[in-house]
């Protein structure tokens, strides 16, 4: 009976056994996917990728949309589908040419000769014929492929602007958004898009709301500062409307709308300072609603946010930064990159701090401006007495990031320096002072060639003692004399831990956990907040999160460390050790791979006076427009910055090719990566195309030829780089158009000049190569000196007032005849700019230019230059010209 029972327990155990093997391969089974899913899943095979040179436009289209979805990620198979699309493009039709282009833009696929010609050669005619949802997708796929051309593009907008009833709301944002992100601005297209957009929200998502708001406050038009009825024109007033439409609809769009559009539809009503009460109390309410998803945001939804609120229109008025929130957001924007408008929001803000700003937090706003490239005297200025008072009390890391603020800008006052110093000379007696922050300041210090005799002593000890030498700049080491004592240290900052995220961990200390640390952060700024300050905390938590996330604080040893609240912590941390941005850093490494190369061409050479191709004055003035375009969209801070390297390198020239130095040649290479990427990607390509017009071919391969040809390819690698992480920090949108003065005495007298002058400007032969020619009897080197005086003047220009004069012969450009002879209207305008350009710059330095000119032109360029037109003409116009003068001098500052 035992035996029995225990062989049918047995039987038992295993018949259950073997339902439970089946039932778990059943579940196994049932989980995987099935046939027809696995398929659509897997990338496609080579066996049908094998088939792509004999593919119909079918078929074809059916394979981009394929690779794009699943694969395989490789260049090659993407190039073979539009080797084959450029084939049998004259037959595709509208909605093939939509997927296939969506396809590209979804694979991040810019295949650049493919586009070009499609967009020449095909795309007008499929606009012109497509159906509302292909013509948008063709649109709204080439901006995103970045692939722009003009006559295209305003074909596009007229068909648009016939049929905008017709559009729904998701076809609304992609054109916006697609005309915005390319550049092309088509007013009438965006007053027609405007009045659909009340009629059209029914049935508008918070992914489409977002995104047309997104491309709305993209266009610096609609950047209105008062929004009463009574000051709007029709265009205005159609913006209003379609804003108030839009807030209404938010009750019912945010509930079900991500983290990504909530950020967009906030920063879009801060950048065109939209303000209503009820929608930001719904934006703010829901953005801080779900703590763990606001930690998920990106770097770019958090800069969203900070941006937004950072704004002063959108803080209410009572609301008021705390010291704290104050340096948390600073410091959060800076390492964002927010730009100067936020940055100037801020400082707004600032002197009703002042009197409660710590030692430490002083010194963290120093480091903020810094960082962020934000030139300010007005900001140092008003630090400096408050830093003079705390000197005594600062750590060492706070005079480090204090010295290395001001050094940054060039600046070195002895009435602050002084105490710091003193302050810094203490600490190295008292061993309280890190390699870190002693390199900090060395190079802070070799920046403004400040020499300490205790700072040199100090570093003398650690090179002896340790091997951190390579971390001491090139202007460090010939500041304290140290070229041959750095020279052998290859060590990275020995003995004192790694390089984790960014920032240095001491070997003894813990690194802050990130998921603890932003929990805790978060709940202190958004519990602290109530009512109307809820907004403003959402900022504040905004910036904590980025700054724990990012690891941008420095962790001090357990010896100098004190237990602080999260908040606190995050905000006493915020400064970094390193003190270089990225552009700032690929230049460096750009200048390792190019200036072997900068070394062996001949600056010298009357070469680069001279046309890169065919001579065609016409058409090299188009490519000079596209440039003075550029230039007017670039930040004035950053031109005005490069402008500066450009002299600091002048000054270091040297040898008979006339190279910079090292130094100076990485400097201006960052200063010029600065300002392309203060300018959208479309103008920027709008210059490379332009000059690639007029340039023959030939030309880069004889160029190559003068050098050594290993040297001039790792040069271009190392630009190839360069170009990259200027891109990755490329703006999207130009700034705003400059503020163009009127009814002032120079506009006036500028009218005078015009009426007395045309004639003679219509005597002159623009189209001459005269103006190619070297002037006679100078070197290079001489004219050069020159240059820089000009230089010089152009970097104490007013930025606003420089950009109306780029955008004044923008406008002349463009009403060129065929003699080259600009408008009567156009070069008044012209001239009025120019003088009110030269009044805002002081008067010596306007001399310095004119002496220096004297110099170098001989009596017989005027003689000659004069016997070319009509005499009476040109004393007409130099009289009109000594009136116009004195005027300008008049109003000079």
């Amino acid at each position: 009976m035992a035996l029995a029972a225990v062989r049918s327990s047995l039987r038992s155990h295993a018949g259950n056994a073997r339902v439970r093997g089946l039932a778990s391969s059943a579940r196994r089974w049932a989980s995987r996917p099935s046939w027809m899913e696995e398929s659509s899943s897997r990338p496609v095979s080579q066996e049908t990728l094998a088939g792509i040179p004999w593919a119909g436009r079918s078929t074809l289209t059916g394979l981009f949309l394929k690779v794009a979805e699943n694969g395989p990620r490789d260049q090659t198979v993407w190039k073979r589908l539009t080797a084959r699309a450029d084939v049998i493009a004259h037959s595709l039709t509208p909605k093939q040419a939509s997927l296939i282009l969506s396809a590209m833009a979804r694979a991040r696929q810019q295949q650049e000769t493919f586009l070009r010609r499609f967009t020449i050669k095909f795309a007008p005619s499929l606009i012109s014929g497509a159906e509302l949802i292909d013509l948008c997708g063709i649109i709204s796929s080439l901006s995103q492929l970045g692939s722009y051309q003009e006559e295209l593009f305003s074909l596009a907008a007229r068909r648009l602007a016939e049929v905008s009833p017709q559009l729904d709301a998701r076809q609304l944002a992609l054109v916006a958004n697609a005309f915005v992100r390319s550049g092309h601005e088509d007013r009438s297209l965006f007053q027609r898009l405007l009045k659909q957009v009340p009629r059209q929200l029914a049935r508008c998502t918070a992914k489409d709301a977002a995104i047309l708001l997104n491309a709305f406050s993209q266009v610096p038009a609609f950047h209105l500062k008062d929004w009463d009825d009574s000051v709007l024109d029709e265009e205005q007033q159609n913006l209003k409307k379609a804003l108030e439409a839009l807030a209404l609809r938010l009750p019912e769009l945010l509930p079900k709308a991500d983290l990504h559009s909530l950020t967009l539809i906030l920063n879009a009503f801060a950048q065109m300072q939209f303000v209503q009460k009820d929608a930001l109390d719904l934006l703010t309410q829901e953005l801080l609603l779900n703590e763990e998803r606001f930690q998920r945001a990106s770097g770019r939804q958090l800069a969203m946010t900070l941006n937004a609120v950072a704004r002063d229109e959108m803080l209410p008025e009572d609301s008021e930064f705390d010291p704290q929130s104050f340096c948390v957001v600073a410091n959060a924007a800076a390492k964002l990159g927010l730009g100067i408008e936020t940055f100037q929001v801020l400082y707004s803000r600032l002197p009703r701090l002042l009197a409660r700003l710590s030692g430490r937090q002083l010194a963290m706003i120093c480091h903020a401006w810094a960082k962020a490239h934000i030139h300010n005297d007005d900001l140092f200025e008003l630090l400096m007495l408050p830093l003079i008072h705390q000197a005594s009390n600062l750590t060492a890391h706070e005079v480090a990031i204090t010295v290395y603020g001001y050094a940054h800008f060039r600046k070195s006052p002895s009435e602050l320096f002084g105490p710091l110093l003193d302050r810094l000379g203490q600490l190295l007696e008292e061993e309280a002072v890190s390699e870190a922050d002693l390199l900090m300041v060395a190079n802070a210090l070799g920046r403004i060639a400040g020499r300490d005799v205790r700072v040199e002593s100090a570093l003398r000890r650690r090179l002896s003692e340790e091997s951190f030498g390579r971390h001491l700049s090139p202007a460090a080491q010939a500041t304290f004399g140290l070229q041959d004592q750095a020279a052998g240290s290859d060590g990275l900052y020995a003995g004192l831990g790694s390089m984790q995220d960014g920032s240095l961990v001491l070997s003894d200390a813990s690194p802050v956990r990130n998921d603890q640390g932003i929990q805790k952060a978060m709940s202190y700024t958004v519990l602290k907040a109530g009512g109307k300050q809820k907004f403003l905390a959402l900022g504040v938590a905004a910036a904590v999160v980025y700054s724990i996330k990012e690891q941008l604080n420095f962790v001090p040893g357990p010896r100098h460390a004190a237990p602080v609240a999260a908040a606190a912590a995050a905000s006493m941390m915020m400064a970094p050790a390193a003190f270089a941005d990225e552009i700032g850093d690929a230049s460096k490494k750009l200048g390792d791979a190019s200036y072997n190369f900068a070394k062996e061409v001949d600056w010298n050479n009357g070469i680069f006076l001279q046309a890169p191709g065919k001579f065609q004055p016409l058409k090299a003035l188009k490519a000079i427009d596209k440039m003075i375009e550029m230039g007017a969209a670039a930040d004035p801070k950053l031109l005005k910055a490069a402008a500066e390297a450009h002299h600091k390198a002048i000054g270091s020239i040297s040898g008979p090719n006339g190279v910079t130095s090292r130094a100076d040649w990485d400097e201006v290479n960052a200063a010029l990566g600065r300002v392309v990427a203060s300018v959208p990607k479309a103008k920027v390509m709008a210059v490379y195309d332009a000059v690639k017009d007029i340039t023959d071919p030939k030309v880069p391969a004889y160029m190559k030829s003068l050098v050594n040809g290993p040297d001039a390819e790792k040069a271009y690698q190392g630009f190839l780089e360069f170009k990259d992480v200027v891109a990755k920090n490329q703006v999207t949108a130009a700034s705003a158009p400059a503020v163009v003065p009127s009814g002032d005495k120079i506009g006036a007298a500028a009218k005078q000049l015009s009426d007395a002058s045309y004639p003679f400007i219509k005597d002159i032969d623009w189209l001459s190569d005269i103006y190619l020619k070297p002037l006679p009897g100078k070197t290079a080197p001489e004219t050069l000196k020159a240059i820089d005086k000009m230089i010089v003047m152009g970097a104490k220009m007013d930025g606003n007032l420089l950009k109306a004069a780029a955008e004044a012969h923008h406008k002349a450009i463009g009403s060129v005849d065929s003699k080259g002879v600009t408008s009567a209207a156009d070069y008044e305008a012209v001239n009025a700019a120019l003088g009110r350009l030269v009044a805002s710059v002081p008067k010596e330095t306007v001399m310095d230019v004119y002496n220096s000119m004297a110099k170098i032109v001989d009596p017989t360029v005027t003689n000659n230059m004069f016997s070319k037109v009509n005499p009476l003409d040109a004393v007409a116009a130099a009289k009109g010209f000594y009136t116009f003068k004195d005027v300008v001098q008049a109003s000079q500052r």
